[in-house]
């Protein structure tokens, strides 16, 4: 097995059916990165005009490896959820929605490596994203049972999961110090896929989810631009975006569920100050 750390947890809930469809996912998603590295594909440049402005984007290998391994992510955890029993009878939450964390964790390997030359620190790299893909797809099985979302061991992983891939994420998009006009979108993207999932763990409507999902991504996109408009580097600039997801997230949660109250205001609002003064101040 790719991940005998995995295996380990809970086996005998696990049909041999999951094990085997989990090591062709994984080794899958890792083969796909390795070729990544040794295949070099002609790139490919789209123009076109946003605002009156020319606006280029460039298709190339890292770019290509990445949606591929994100893609082959994605498939592999579906095929994981069809041998669930609750999906074979029925009662499992909507799939789609636990799509979202293996897709971003191997986007975010994909889109990592690339960055890294020496070829030890890319190896250790690759396989951190392969084991922590592989948390992630057994914490999703886990998740399709509607009380396995309240289970705590669940909820700390998931949690823990999205507010890394969060940081992670937005690491490489201050990084790459891409135009506004595409960093914003990509920080909507990603800020609200896992904003929705995060409502998920807590209330499973769709619509309410999807729409404060939706809220949370518009607020990073308009966020996003103030930190490249104050120049910070990528990590205080990556922090102070995970700050201002955490806020918004933390205090939409509330609402969801019926919670909100001056206490959580205050609370929310002294980490926030704390954290973005601390962050402020060590990027000065």
């Amino acid at each position: 097995m790719l991940l005998p750390m995995i295996e380990s947890r809970a086996v005998s809930s696990r049909p041999q059916a999951y094990w085997d469809r989990l090591s062709v996912a994984l080794g899958g998603v890792g083969t796909g990165l390795v070729l990544g590295k040794v295949i070099q594909l002609p790139a490919r440049q789209f123009g076109f005009n946003a605002l009156g402005s020319p606006l280029g984007v460039e298709l190339t290998t890292p770019w290509v490896v990445t949606a591929f391994a994100a893609g082959l992510a994605v498939a592999g955890a579906q095929s994981l959820f069809a041998v669930h029993p609750c999906c074979q009878e029925g009662r499992a939450s909507r799939n789609c929605v636990h799509w979202v964390l293996p897709g971003l964790t191997a986007l975010a390997t994909g889109a990592a490596l690339p960055q890294i030359e020496n070829v030890q620190a890319w190896a250790a790299v690759m396989i951190l994203g392969i084991v922590a893909l592989g948390l992630v797809m057994d914490n999703e099985y886990r998740s399709l049972d509607p009380s396995g979302l309240q289970r705590p061991e669940v909820h700390l992983l998931t949690a823990g999961a999205i507010h890394g891939l969060a940081l992670v994420l937005f690491l490489l998009i201050s990084r790459e110090r891409a135009r506004e006009l595409l960093s914003g979108p990509a920080v909507f993207v990603v800020s609200g896929l896992l904003a929705i999932r995060f409502f998920w763990s807590a209330v499973q409507r769709a619509p309410r989810v999807g729409l404060y999902g939706g809220v949370v991504g518009l607020i990073m996109s308009q966020a996003v631009w103030a930190v490249n408009y104050w120049q910070l580097g990528p990590l205080p600039g990556g922090l102070l975006l995970l700050l201002i997801f955490y806020l918004s997230t933390g205090i939409a949660q509330q609402y969801l569920l019926n919670q909100m109250s001056r206490r959580v205001l205050v609370e929310h609002g002294v980490v926030a100050l704390v954290a973005a003064a601390v962050i402020l101040v060590w990027a000065a």
